[in-house]
């Protein structure tokens, strides 16, 4: 009987040792593959994706976003090398990390850039691009972005934007 809170406490260390998380505010910037900048291409899963373009985006319309906050917009481009199955697009394959979050991942914001990337698909042999905004806090700068389609066990593809 001695044993016994030891032995638990050692079955609950192992036991949250194993599995994958999949919540992505948990993931660091650092767990993941492909670092890359603008223009250069990455490919998961036979996505080929890259972004091309990094601003920050007030909307014309004059829409406010929150006090402390700014949005940014990235430009990204699918490409898919299919010669015969179409490649589903969606926005929010896309995370922003921001360069001072400690890890904070921030998702795509309700604003967008136009024309804004939709969810779709890209025809076998066809280019896609459009854009996805971000909403991150005024005294920080999107620093990376990731890319993760979720359908594989494959790493996320990490692109510096800074």
């Amino acid at each position: 009987m001695k044993f016994t809170a030891p032995l638990i406490c050692l079955a609950v260390v192992i036991a949250s040792c194993g599995g994958k998380s999949t919540d992505k505010k948990s993931s660091s910037p650092t767990e993941k593959s492909s670092a890359s900048g603008l223009n250069k291409e990455g490919t998961q899963a036979g996505h080929v994706v890259k972004v091309t373009k990094v601003e920050d985006y007030v909307p014309a319309d004059g829409t406010k976003v929150p006090e402390g906050m700014k949005l940014v917009a990235i430009q990204v481009e699918y490409y898919n090398p299919s010669a015969d199955r179409p490649m589903d697009v969606d926005p929010f394959e896309w995370t922003g990390w921001t360069n001072e979050d400690n890890g904070h991942a921030h998702s795509e914001a309700v604003r967008q850039k136009e024309p804004a990337l939709k969810d779709g698909s890209v025809a076998p042999g066809a280019r896609l691009s459009g854009w996805v905004t971000f909403q991150i806090p005024t005294n920080t700068t999107l620093a990376r972005v990731e890319y993760d389609n979720d359908l594989t066990e494959e790493k996320a593809l990490e692109f510096d934007v800074e």
